[in-house]
């Protein structure tokens, strides 16, 4: 074939090139949303993994479904002074601490789910007004709180046990020797024991150790605990001589403003002298100097050692700095040009999953370092519905980070593109890997287009056979893209015929002509396939099948007697074993017959059905596609019945026998099949790519979330290059391409939680008790059950199932509700079994349980 070899950088098509590259996901939350208002001052994760968010209208609880609020009602029994909530703290027995807009601390109990007002236990019991602004919780199940007061005196929580007299200390100054102090932090080491952080010194609680120096810095790096002043004096603390240790350091640093634990035995000091790398193991220390101007003029802000050792840093001046491992300078790092409208306010580094540097500055950058190009890249972070502004950050226990800026709430689930997404075109309806490696697709407004085996647009068809730089119209609808054995281009299109171009460039028009009972007896070509003979066969979507015979098409209405025409006119695609048995899938059913003939007149055809009652028959009809695998397995794709395996060895009979295969029967309309190197299926649906894997029998789903939310897939036969090892899969705006197996990757176990209960006859649902436990009364044994599992970045194909213990035998699977309604529950004890599949499908070990107990 004549081509042209253009290789065209525009907008509107990328290269598989960018397979591998960062991107993160955002959606917004608002009012509409459920949300209880749209100023937020907080967001924190419970230990069970559900989220909260404080607002100017009371607490809010997501997960990953929708909302419940939490407000103090202007009623007899109101707590709160105002359900303006400044800021929240969870609990390790999963309630909430929440702090008030005038300073006023508050438990909320989730067991009782209701506001207790500490700051009036404290008056009723030690006789004194209490204000502060935040709870500092401990992992022993004990909260401090400081006094906003300097001198005054802070108070010890006991979260399972503050409504007794026990339940609440007062921490005065003298107690531990801390006269004419003000208490200023409580920091935890990994022994749980806390340490007392005042403005004059460091103490261990209920400990033997009190510092002689103004310490107001600590860390831990691994079981060693490090301490600095704010006067450049470094320590490590002496397990053995329960003292500090004082530390050599170079004599330039006359201050330290923070110690940071890398995660590789090394404490890091930020210093006014530059960033001071001490090594825990062989105690030795290196300084790294800072560019003058990121000092003279800039603040540093925040700092981030990163997974491979390198230090991150910026500054107040909108400066990213890196460190390398063992150098002693700190690099620039270049940084798009601040946009005009700022996407932060704030500044911090983010590692992924994936150990993406994601980086934010307070003069509005946002995006992810390029490790090929060694430089920020700007990732933008709009929504629909506002301009993005981010002010306060929470990162959750799967690394999505939640922000909120001037109203809303919003996340954004960072992710790496194993995809190469070309969008931005019609809808594709066909896709073919040539012998050459190129990819060739055919649009539903009727064009061709060529690109690289590395997926570089060459250019467009046009009918002179030359491949063109600008956008070009072939023929009307492209269904049909095919290369045969002597490396014959294919087109079949919907209403245009049928064309074949070779290799030097000839081509030819197939097309229906009313008085050629030869001719091509319909001009909508869905596909074309070569058998083992090298015979071409055509299949129309209005007159069946044909074979091309010297420029002559046999079919049904002229030699081709015996194909039942009348049943199976509307062909979809043709394929063939390897002993030499064809199978024509159609809108009605399967065809099958021998290409082992002399003539097309002695054929004979088997026709297969959906038979009602017949559990062994096609579950519906409609037939997609029938593929065949290497290894000779049958698999047979209908319209909204899944896929089924042929299980007769001999095609050539009729009432052939199909099985459901559990996997792969609840696909919902499956749109094609396909294989890659490793044996594994490629199934693609509406909104996902399924990949099937005929050993274990398992399959993983990738949908909305791994190839964009607004992606669906189309009829056409997805491609597979098998060199290059790239599956391409048409979709409604374009294509997508990927290597099959870096898609796979370990998906995230979402813990399961109870989150609600709705009786009949009630308007809103209520918080369900944090004890898995439930007391129905028996005039209430009417009632639904909520439940999530909470996967914030992915929940769009999370699936439940549930067993009700002593009534039900097997488990009840229920799709993707994650809700059950009982009618009239037994009265007596009741353990009810909840499980789910993770964001890809698989059924995971995530069982809860919740123990119910129905009066009688």
């Amino acid at each position: 074939m004549k081509r042209s070899l253009l290789v065209l950088m525009t907008c509107l098509f990328s290269a598989l090139s960018s397979i591998g590259q960062p991107f993160c996901t955002v959606k917004t939350f608002n009012l509409r949303d459920g949300l209880a208002s749209n100023t937020v001052t907080g967001i924190t994760q419970t230990p069970d993994h559900l989220l909260w968010i404080s607002t100017w209208n009371g607490l809010s609880s997501f997960d990953g479904y929708g909302f419940i609020n939490f407000r103090d009602h202007t009623d007899k029994g109101r707590v709160l002074t105002t359900n303006r909530l400044l800021n929240i703290q969870p609990c390790v027995n999963n309630n909430l601490w929440c702090v008030t807009y005038d300073l006023n601390p508050y438990i909320f109990d989730r067991k009782r789910c209701e506001y207790i007002d500490i700051s009036q236990l404290i008056r009723e019991r030690f006789n004194t007004e209490f204000h502060t602004m935040r709870a500092l919780t401990m992992s022993n199940g004990k909260t401090w709180l400081l006094n906003i007061d300097p001198g005054s005196p802070a108070f010890l929580v006991d979260d399972n046990d503050y409504l007794s007299k026990k339940g609440i200390s007062i921490f005065f100054d003298k107690k531990q020797n801390l006269h004419n102090e003000t208490l200023k932090w409580v920091w935890e080491d990994n022994k749980k024991r806390q340490w007392l952080i005042t403005d004059k010194r460091i103490s261990i609680y209920n400990g033997n150790y009190k510092s002689e120096l103004p310490f107001a810095h600590i860390t831990q790096v691994g079981d060693d605990i490090f301490l600095a002043t704010t006067d450049g004096r470094l320590s490590r603390f002496s397990e053995k001589e329960m003292t500090a240790v004082p530390i050599s350091v170079p004599s330039v640093i006359h201050e330290i403003y923070q110690l940071l634990d890398d995660g590789r035995k090394r404490v890091i000091a930020l210093t006014d002298a530059g960033i001071y790398v001490y090594d825990s193991k062989s105690n030795k220390g290196l300084l790294i100097t800072l560019p003058p101007l990121s000092l003279a003029t800039g603040k540093i802000e925040e700092i981030l050692p990163d997974s491979k050792g390198r230090i991150w840093v910026s500054t107040d001046n909108n400066g990213i700095l890196l460190i390398n491992e063992g150098e002693t300078t700190a690099m620039p790092v270049t940084t798009p040009q601040m946009p005009l409208l700022r996407q932060s306010n704030v500044s911090f580094f983010h590692e992924d999953k994936h150990h993406t540097i994601w980086a934010a500055t307070g003069g509005g950058f946002f995006g992810y370092y390029d490790e090929t190009r060694k430089e920020m890249v700007s990732s933008p972070i709009r929504t629909s519905t506002m301009q993005p502004f981010i002010d306060k950050t929470f990162f959750d226990n799967q690394g999505n980070m939640w922000y909120t800026g001037e109203h809303n709430l919003t996340i954004v689930n960072f992710g790496y593109n194993h995809l190469s997404q070309v969008t931005g075109m019609q809808e594709v309806r066909s896709t073919l890997y040539d012998h050459t490696g190129r990819l060739w697709v055919g649009t539903l407004t009727g064009e061709v287009i060529a690109y690289t085996p590395k997926g570089e647009l060459i250019g467009y068809l046009g009918k002179d056979c030359r491949l063109h730089q600008q956008p070009s119209r072939f023929s009307s609808h492209i269904y049909c893209l095919e290369e045969d054995s002597q490396h014959r281009l294919w087109i079949g299109t919907k209403g245009d015929g049928l064309y074949s171009i070779t290799t030097t460039g000839q081509m030819q028009h197939y097309l229906h002509d009313d008085s050629d009972t030869y001719s091509l007896p319909s001009n909508q070509v869905y596909d074309v396939h070569e058998d083992h003979q090298h015979r071409i066969w055509v299949g129309t979507f209005e007159k069946g099948i044909c074979l091309l015979q010297d420029d002559q098409f046999i079919h049904g209405e002229n030699q081709l007697k015996g194909y039942p025409i009348s049943d199976f006119h509307k062909v979809r695609r043709i394929t063939e074993t390897k002993e030499g048995v064809i199978i024509v899938s159609a809108s009605n059913g399967l065809v099958t017959f021998s290409e082992k003939f002399n003539r097309p007149s002695d054929i004979h055809f088997h026709a297969h059905k959906y038979v009602k009652g017949d559990t062994t028959s096609l579950m519906t009809s409609d037939v997609m596609q029938t593929f065949v695998s290497s290894s000779g397995t049958i698999y047979v794709a209908t319209v909204g019945g899944g896929v089924q395996q042929i299980i007769d060895k001999n095609l050539l009979q009729d009432h052939l026998k199909f099985r459901r295969m559990a996997p792969l029967s609840d696909c919902g309309i499956v749109l094609n099949i396909e294989e890659d190197n490793n044996k594994n299926l490629w199934i693609g649906c509406e909104n996902s790519i399924n990949m099937y894997d005929p050993k274990s029998k398992q399959m993983w789903r990738y949908g909305p979330g791994q190839i964009g939310e607004s992606t669906e897939m189309t009829e056409a036969k997805s491609s597979y290059n098998p060199q290059a090892g790239i599956l391409t899969v048409a979709t409604n705006d374009g294509f997508v391409s990927f290597m099959p197996e870096r898609l796979k990757e370990e998906p995230f176990v979402p813990p399961l939680v109870f989150d609600g209960i709705q009786f009949h006859g009630d308007q809103e649902m209520r918080l369900m008790p944090t004890n898995d436990s439930l007391e129905v009364p028996a005039n209430r044994r009417n009632l639904t059950v909520h439940f999530s599992a909470l996967d914030y970045q992915d929940n769009y194909q999370i699936e439940y199932c549930y067993k009700l213990e002593g009534v039900d035998h097997d488990w009840n699977y229920i799709g993707k509700e994650h809700s059950i309604s009982f009618n009239h529950l037994p009265h007596g004890h009741h353990r009810l079994l909840v499980r789910s599949t993770n964001s890809i499908g698989q059924w995971i070990d995530n069982t809860r349980f919740l123990h119910i107990y129905a009066h009688p």
